[in-house]
């Protein structure tokens, strides 16, 4: 029994045994650093993966016909849950659901779970990587170290399996657990639902706007004044160097095109006329919003395609959006997605 147990973990994959070294290793830097993991879930996370190791070296010693990953081959729908929530899943940062969402879309978000899939080259492309699971043992219990997606198969009516994904893992009804490459696999395995996609755009563009705040404390608390209006752009470009926070996803991707770049006509050291490229952001700055402005004033908002733009509510746009509005960030964080003209007024530009 004893020889037989070694000879199983000597043919597990080199790469799981490094993973997990890698995590009992990471426990004890924390250990050693921090004098005690306390309630930190990153590192809890990690004690938990360590405490099944026992588990997988003796449940990959008993493979059976249990060991093949699901076989979505004959499956024509899927039937995909979010136990945690669709909204929590896709849209993950409280904050910021709380003020881009009103109490309608709230609930017409919750109403697509359960979300079915049909489309058979969506299904096809599922089952391509799913079979491609790696079998590592049967664990008790369900991992609680990934946001889990629960999908379950169907041909017809009939119900063929289901299996649970959890990040770079699929568990089955039975405990056993299969293990994928990061690369292929996460838990947006399945799309989003394409009814919920203007408000991914719309989280996506209000977590722009909270990278553009951050950058190198441009606009913090203890800046002792803010970035120059009219240069503005410049000055956050720098700090990041990228331009991919500047663009709302939403004007990014609109109709599957993208937008139409922005470009000008400049003379070469040959003295030829060419296109160059212009910068372009869809955000502009409020220039009577400063470092002594109450926590309420509208700091950052939505606006046409420029660079550097600044100004107040004349440069808002309802227009990037599907429905319609635009963001604020205001000087505190707080982001507020603004849907009327009478909700643009009330808010402070001063």
């Amino acid at each position: 029994m004893g020889s037989t147990i070694l000879t199983r973990i000597t043919e597990m994959r080199k790469d799981r045994i490094s993973a997990m070294t890698a995590e009992l290793n990471v426990v004890r830097y924390a250990n050693e650093s921090y004098g005690g993991l306390g309630t930190n879930a990153r590192f809890v996370v990690r004690i938990r993966r360590v405490l099944f190791i026992p588990l997988l070296l003796l449940s990959s010693c008993a493979r059976g016909p249990d060991s093949a990953p699901p076989d979505l081959t004959s499956c024509t729908g899927l039937e995909i849950r979010w136990p945690r929530g669709v909204a929590e899943f896709f849209l993950p940062d409280g904050a910021i659901r709380q003020g881009i969402l009103d109490p309608d879309e709230k609930e017409y978000i919750q109403s697509l779970e359960p979300y079915r899939v049909t489309d058979a080259q969506r299904i096809r492309a599922l089952a391509d990587v799913v079979a491609q699971g790696t079998y590592v043992g049967r664990i008790h219990g369900s991992p609680s170290y990934s946001t889990p997606v629960h999908i379950t198969c169907y041909r017809g009516n009939t119900r063929l399996t289901s299996f649970t994904i959890y990040g770079d893992v699929i568990a089955v009804a039975d405990g056993g657990e299969f293990q994928y490459p990061p690369e292929r696999l996460d838990e947006r395995i399945v799309e989003e639902p394409v009814e919920l996609r203007p408000f991914e755009y719309r989280y996506q563009c209000a977590r722009n706007l909270e990278v553009l705040k951050g950058a190198a404390g441009l606009f913090s608390k203890r800046a002792k004044e803010f970035p120059a209006p009219n240069k503005w752009s410049d000055a956050v470009l720098k700090a990041l160097k990228a331009e991919k926070w500047f663009i709302c996803p939403a004007v990014q991707t609109g109709n599957g095109k993208g937008h139409s770049q922005r470009t000008t006509e400049v003379t070469n050291v040959d003295g030829a006329r060419q296109e160059a490229r212009l910068l372009e952001s869809t955000y502009a700055m409020n220039p009577d919003c400063g470092p002594g402005s109450p926590p309420d004033t509208v700091l950052l908002f939505e606006t046409k395609t420029g660079w550097n733009q600044h100004g107040g509510p004349e440069l808002f746009t309802f227009d990037n959006h599907d429905p319609k509005g635009g963001l604020v960030l205001l000087k505190d964080g707080t982001v507020k997605f603004i849907r009327t003209e009478e909700e643009l007024k009330q808010l402070r530009w001063k």
